[in-house]
């Protein structure tokens, strides 16, 4: 098993955020997106992402908001409790919100 499991959620803490759940999230959509983007120029592509690599090796680049946007995955941060709602959950309850402020924008223009 990698890095997420076979839900594409990983649930991770941080100092930054003190009494909050962050919940990385795998987008393949996002991933696939990305990848095809970057497909044609795969040379340059390697290149930063070991460039990344050794930044996160040097602690010079660490934490969900700065590394996860260079690789596919954006994190939903809450304060409620693992008791009160689980990772997958809090993904649903995200996505929702999402739909709902998509269709509210479709509404207005």
């Amino acid at each position: 098993m990698g890095l997420f499991d076979e839900r594409d959620l990983l649930e991770i803490s941080s100092t930054d955020y003190p009494g909050e759940r962050l919940v990385a999230c795998r987008n393949p959509e996002l991933a696939n997106l990305l990848t095809h983007k970057h497909e044609e120029p795969l040379a340059p592509t390697e290149r930063t992402l070991e460039r990344i690599n050794v930044r996160v090796d040097a602690g010079k680049l660490a934490g969900a908001d700065e590394i996860g946007p260079r690789n596919g995955i954006h994190v939903v941060r809450t304060s409620i409790s693992a008791a009160q709602m689980d990772a997958p959950e809090c993904v649903r309850n995200y996505k929702a919100v999402a739909n709902v402020e998509r269709a509210f924008r479709s509404v207005l223009s």
